[in-house]
């Protein structure tokens, strides 16, 4: 399968422009604030993002979705080590099982269930992105 791209050319409105480039400012302006590392996104990208959902060729991230999920992956590994070496030591017999609190072990739960949760969220908006009911 080929690689190639093509030129899509489309027209639009100087409102829809102007509007399209004003929520792309906000939405660099906004994730710039949430993370430094964040590159600002073009209306190619917006627009690359949106025809791949819209022919169901998505989800398609963006730069600061991708860092998203990458940090996501990140903090779930670190704690698949500290679990790894938590039942290494059950099993070498350096610490029991009961020295492991309920409490922290909820905690890592909750810590697990809040990253799933916000990982879904992100999948979800990335895959609503631009959709609409055809015909209306």
């Amino acid at each position: 399968m080929s690689k190639k791209t093509e030129v899509l050319r489309f027209r639009i409105t100087p409102e829809e422009i102007k509007r399209l480039d004003n929520i792309i400012a906000q939405r660099n302006k906004l994730k710039a604030k949430e993370n430094s590392k964040t590159k600002p996104i073009n209306r190619s990208q917006v627009l690359l993002s949106l025809t791949r959902n819209f022919v169901c060729l998505g989800p398609d991230f963006l730069d600061d979705e991708v860092l998203s999920l990458k940090e996501s992956n990140r903090l779930l590994l670190a704690i698949g080590r500290n679990l790894n070496q938590v039942i290494r030591k059950i099993h070498s017999g350096d610490i029991t099982a009961n020295e492991l609190t309920e409490g922290y072990l909820k905690k890592l739960h909750d810590h697990v269930d809040l990253t799933k949760k916000s990982i879904n969220k992100l999948v979800e908006q990335n895959v609503k992105r631009g959709q609409t009911e055809i015909g209306k």
